[in-house]
């Protein structure tokens, strides 16, 4: 207990500096709504005597020529597709989408911002995965350290979704494509708020028992809203720029941070100073969840992408078992090295339904 114990006054500065990285991020998080919220298209007025040729249609197919529409939105929720319209037989041809007035759109800016708050703190602020992670406490559920060289896919692929969405305009982009993005964005701005959190917190300061599961609440927070606007883009139609450039991104980051958040918690419960049984067990339901999700995310939202992310997660975690010294002195060289083939096996697992996921997709057109 005396190793956990911390030095006068430490507690209450680094209670201080988690109050301030929440207010932070929480406050990145609301100027970024507000930023989107006024983006909400205005609605044109109605005329009080609406000519016989007025009707109320959903919104399908592309613009007919000489109608002029009013678009409106439905109740409750203020960033979702245009759901109605009135259209009327009057002079002048159609009116202007939400697209093709001032550009780029608040909400096209809001997810810039969000992502260059995300890399600013990710490369300025020292956390606890820079130090030598043989001086931590020894966590059961840790990647080799080649698994991380996937946060370098992740950033660039994002980097160029950030970029490409910018340019995203009525009508060289088909409104469907500017639907998904206004659908997805409050989803892809608290998932950057949370990814700040988690960069403010997963520090030296907050490395107590104490405090250190802030950090693993907010790596949930991001998995959590990435998988939101993982589902909203899993639902649609792609076409090429969109698979590419939208879904492939956010499959890989939620995917990603998906086990990233289990070996967050297993790292906080390892900090508590558990003893190796109650670790090993927290281990077992880990790898659970993990191919529970693997396996049920891709098979429902037919992506291959995220069981593939989720499956180089498991397989990195039993290469790192069979390496890492400690393991074998903890538990033993053969149960080391058994656990570690559990873990590459359960990888392999989430591959081979990942592979008949793909299979179904190819054999129903899909």
């Amino acid at each position: 207990s005396g190793a956990l114990a911390e030095p006068p006054g430490r507690a209450s500065r680094a209670m201080a500096a988690a109050g301030s990285a929440v207010v932070a991020s929480l406050a990145l998080l609301c100027c970024l709504l507000t930023c989107m919220r006024s983006a909400r298209p205005q609605g044109c007025q109605v005329p009080a005597q609406m000519p016989a040729a007025c009707s109320l249609t959903r919104t399908t197919g592309s613009w007919p020529l000489h109608k002029r529409r009013c678009l409106t939105r439905s109740p409750g929720s203020w960033l979702s597709s245009p759901r109605f319209q009135v259209q009327a037989q009057l002079p002048g041809g159609p009116s202007a989408h939400p697209n093709t007035g001032s550009w780029p759109l608040p909400l096209q800016v809001a997810n810039l911002l969000a992502f260059a708050a995300n890399v600013y703190f990710v490369q300025s602020v020292p956390r606890l995965d820079s130090k030598n992670y043989g001086q931590l406490p020894l966590n059961f559920l840790t990647p080799a350290p080649y698994a991380f060289a996937i946060w370098a896919v992740i950033y660039m692929s994002e980097a160029a979704f950030v970029c490409w969405q910018l340019f995203q305009r009525y009508p060289s982009a088909p409104r469907k494509r500017l639907s998904l993005l206004s659908d997805c964005a409050p989803w892809w701005c608290a998932a950057n708020a949370c990814q700040v959190l988690w960069c403010l917190t997963f520090t030296p300061r907050f490395d107590s028992p104490g405090l250190l599961w802030i950090s693993a609440v907010a790596l949930s927070g991001i998995a959590l809203c990435l998988g939101q606007a993982h589902a909203v883009v899993a639902a649609g139609t792609l076409d090429r720029q969109e698979t590419f450039l939208l879904y492939a991104p956010i499959s890989v980051h939620f995917g990603w941070t998906s086990a990233a958040a289990l070996v967050n918690w297993n790292g906080y419960f390892a900090r508590c100073g558990l003893g190796n049984g109650t670790k090993f067990n927290l281990l077992l339901l880990s790898l659970f969840l993990a191919t529970a999700l693997g396996v049920v995310v891709s098979n429902r939202r037919k992506s291959v992408l995220y069981g593939i992310t989720v499956a180089w997660a498991l397989v990195a975690v039993g290469r790192n078992t069979w390496q890492d010294q400690r393991f074998a002195e903890a538990m033993g060289l053969g149960p080391a090295g058994a656990l570690g083939n559990l873990e590459v096996a359960l990888g392999a697992l989430v591959v081979a339904a990942v592979a008949g996921t793909r299979m179904r997709k190819r054999g129903t057109g899909v």
